[in-house]
């Protein structure tokens, strides 16, 4: 598959996984892979604003005034009023899965939404390259002061209005997801289950680490590998005093 095909494919299916256009999606150096990201992006957030419930009987009042050609100005503004509330709340609460139960801490529901987007990276066995690390911590300006060990998978993503970096780490036969979300701090890091993702969030730096995994046990080999590559490792520190 050539790189007019893939847009060719792209544009008509943003969705599509037949293994010939995938394969291209990840060899190609000629701006296909951005390409896809940008359009699965987009799709996810017209998927969003889709998903927002109309309000009660909007089509109903709609049709009828088409029929009748003669609605009060009372009744057109209360339409009006209705389609409005429906933008901003596909904006505002839909965007990325959010739902009414997210509470005051919205980062599990939004990290497992965007991670069911994009869970071919879960099988990625192959190490991701130094130059990859730093250039995607580099496009959030960040710099690294270590690799962090067993990455098979990175890229910047944006969860909504929150800026991430989107890692996927190889524990033994198990992947773990890493979301740093950059100048959002936590006060206290805290333990959760979500649609039957073990999840932890731990404050590093000036941002939060966000794991998901089947279970917790590689939780802590990614939580020192990436301390360790926002903060410096303790030798360094120590050197640096």
């Amino acid at each position: 598959m050539d790189c007019l095909e893939f847009r060719r494919r792209l544009a008509a299916e943003p969705r599509a996984r037949a293994d010939d256009f995938m394969a291209h999606r990840d060899s190609c150096h000629s701006g296909c892979t951005e390409a896809w990201w940008r359009a699965q992006r987009l799709e996810r957030r017209i998927e969003n604003a889709m998903a927002v419930d109309a309000p009660e009987q909007l089509a109903e009042r709609v049709l009828l005034a088409h029929a009748t050609r003669a609605r009060a100005f009372a009744r057109r503004w209360r339409i009006g009023l209705a389609l409005a509330a429906s933008l901003v709340l596909a904006t505002g609460v839909g965007v990325f899965g959010w739902n009414r139960n997210a509470g005051a801490d919205p980062l599990p529901a939004i990290s497992v939404a965007h991670l069911h987007h994009e869970a071919f990276a879960l099988s990625n066995t192959q190490p991701v390259t130094e130059t990859d690390l730093r250039d995607n911590f580099a496009a959030r300006g960040l710099t690294l002061h270590a690799m962090p060990a067993d990455a098979v998978f990175v890229r910047d993503c944006d969860l909504g209005s929150y800026r991430t970096v989107h890692m996927v780490f190889r524990i033994g036969d198990e992947p773990v997801t890493a979301m740093y979300f950059i100048d959002h701090p936590i006060a206290d890091a805290r333990e959760f289950k979500r649609s039957g993702w073990q999840g932890r969030e731990v404050p590093m730096g000036k941002g939060t680490l966000l794991l998901l995994g089947a279970d917790a046990r590689g939780f802590a080999q990614v939580e020192r590998a990436m301390d360790d590559a926002l903060e410096g490792p303790p030798q360094q520190a120590l050197g640096e005093l």
